[in-house]
């Protein structure tokens, strides 16, 4: 079934504006959970708020930081099997 067309535009009530950020985080951090849990994939989120002093790291700021070190890792040995 088709989605249809949402059209984008800034949001000037800041409540509204706030609740339709909450949701979209909510919504953002339910579809990686969705990926993650039954297929075994490691996943996470980094959701910055303009509004807020620090981001919010999902699942947990170690996990996040164990994947991206993995990731790099990879990538660095991608690069070595290049030049080699």
């Amino acid at each position: 079934m088709a989605r249809e067309k949402v059209t984008l535009a800034y949001i000037t009530d800041e409540s509204q504006r706030k609740a339709a950020f909450n949701e979209g985080k909510n919504d953002m951090i339910k579809e990686v959970s969705e990926l993650s849990s039954p297929y075994g994939v490691e996943a996470y989120a980094i959701i910055i708020n303009a509004n807020e002093p620090e981001s919010e790291v999902w699942p947990s700021q170690v996990t996040a930081e164990t994947v991206m070190e993995r990731f790099h890792m990879s990538q660095v040995d991608q690069a070595q099997k290049v030049v080699d």
